[in-house]
């Protein structure tokens, strides 16, 4: 589900399901991203519509460790990954890029 204030676009079923993807292609976070953009671009894009045009779809520069620890948790927990939104503010983009989406109250995150 993709809600964002006030618009939502539902899409039931839609999910990636990495066993049907090559084992050593399924270890690269380039081929998963590229994958998942092939999958869900088009319905991105029509959730994306009901803002205005003119928006662009491009990749965020992650840091190594990130790609890492994500792909890792996909194959480990044999994930199913779909597209959702995420508001927060620029400031915190570099932060998030580099060391991921930190949730407040686990792994030493403090709460502020």
């Amino acid at each position: 589900r993709v809600h964002v204030t006030g618009v939502s676009c539902r899409k039931p079923h839609v999910q990636v399901v990495f066993g049907s993807l090559p084992f050593p292609k399924m270890l690269a976070f380039e081929y998963f991203r590229d994958g998942f953009l092939k999958q869900f671009e088009d319905d991105i894009r029509t959730c994306l519509a009901s803002w205005g045009e003119g928006m662009t779809l491009s990749p965020v520069p992650l840091g190594h460790a990130t790609r890492v620890r994500f792909m890792a948790c996909v194959l480990r927990q044999q994930a199913k990954v779909a597209p959702a939104w995420h508001g927060t503010a620029a400031k915190n983009f570099k932060s998030i890029f580099e060391r991921g989406l930190l949730v407040p109250g686990e792994g030493g995150v403090r709460v502020s």
